[in-house]
């Protein structure tokens, strides 16, 4: 905050005598001043709320990409009566086209998509967005989470994660994974 002697100092540097004026259009350095640090509250008030709009089109994005990626693993195990094995982070499953990796450039956040498959009795597939972190918060699918199929937003159940998890759901009829 200026103090009042310094507000006194700006405003007499600020006046300029009229005889002294070449024309009358002129800023003061005052007003200058006053109209530079209402621009800056209106950006620091601004800023957090544009953020926050691009980060949900990020997660938007994500959740399309997931969906993809769902549909496909889908058709895949209607193809060929099973889903692709599991595969690590950040690489594409065989057979599976619409998975983005990292190296693409197309993954929201620069982040990274995890296939997980959990063979055996009630097979459990699961994709998980590792979020603007791309760190995994998620559980693996061994876990079976999320037993129905869907999409869930893990920061709901644990604080400080932002993973998405699409799962395919628990198979209850023992087709093979």
């Amino acid at each position: 905050m200026l103090s009042r002697s310094s507000l006194h100092l700006l405003i007499a540097l600020s006046y300029r005598p009229s005889r002294l004026r070449q024309s009358g259009s002129g800023f003061t350095l005052l007003e200058i001043l006053i109209v530079s640090v209402g621009l800056g509250i209106l950006a620091a008030l601004a800023f957090p709320s544009y953020m926050g709009a691009v980060d949900k089109a990020h997660y938007a994005e994500a959740k399309s990409q997931m969906g993809c990626l769902a549909r496909e693993l889908q058709g895949f195990r209607l193809e060929n009566g099973h889903f692709p094995d599991d595969v690590n982070r950040n690489i594409r499953p065989v057979g599976i086209n619409c998975f983005y990796t990292q190296a693409s450039g197309q993954v929201p956040f620069d982040s990274r998509y995890d296939y997980d498959v959990s063979p055996g009795a009630n097979c459990y597939v699961q994709i998980v967005f590792l979020g603007k972190n791309n760190e995994k918060e998620a559980p693996h699918a061994g876990t079976r989470r999320y037993p129905q199929a869907g999409l869930y937003d893990y920061s709901e159940v644990s604080s400080g994660a932002d993973d998405l998890v699409y799962s395919l759901g628990v198979n209850p009829f023992d087709l093979p994974c």
